[in-house]
């Protein structure tokens, strides 16, 4: 997954250098930080309850 991100990164800033790119990682916000992150994952443990009653 990090490659594909990687090759986004260097298509859509194409004036930037990797060692640019590379360093703007260091800055992303880890996925499991981010707000739809976690609500997908509230979700899914809200449908797991919800199967776990059910069965």
């Amino acid at each position: 997954m990090s490659a594909l991100l990687e090759y986004w990164f260097i298509e859509r800033f194409r004036t930037l250098s990797i060692k640019e790119i590379r360093d703007m990682f260091q800055m992303l916000t880890p996925l499991q930080e981010t707000r739809a992150y976690q609500e997908i994952f509230s979700e899914g443990e809200i449908e797991g309850e919800i199967k776990g009653k059910t069965d």
